[in-house]
């Protein structure tokens, strides 16, 4: 648990700079989230990964639209996450999403 506590601190910290830097709605911002996201789902906190893939994915669909690369990595992040959580047909949206690219 030490190593997820220092994880996220980090990531935290990162976050809030690059924020004070660029604002919220900055492509430069979603790697932070998305990584947030993947250390809340690798400690089980699903919801909480949701909430930060989806932020993630809300930034680049607003920069980048759907057909890019980041924003493939953040709907398969979503599909698995979905997965996971038991909601396949979520998950296979997401998923179908990210392929399509």
């Amino acid at each position: 648990m030490g190593k997820f506590k220092c994880a996220m601190a980090y990531w935290k910290k990162s976050l809030n700079i690059l924020l004070n830097l660029y604002g919220k709605n900055n492509p430069k911002i979603a790697p932070s989230y998305n990584e947030l996201g993947t250390i809340w789902a690798q400690n089980g906190n699903l919801i909480k990964a949701e909430k930060f893939y989806n932020e993630s994915l809300n930034i680049l669909l607003r920069y980048y639209g759907e057909n890019h690369s980041d924003t493939a990595e953040s709907y398969n992040n979503l599909g698995i996450l979905y997965k996971n959580l038991g909601e396949f047909e979520k998950s296979r949206e997401f998923i179908n999403k990210s392929c399509l690219w």
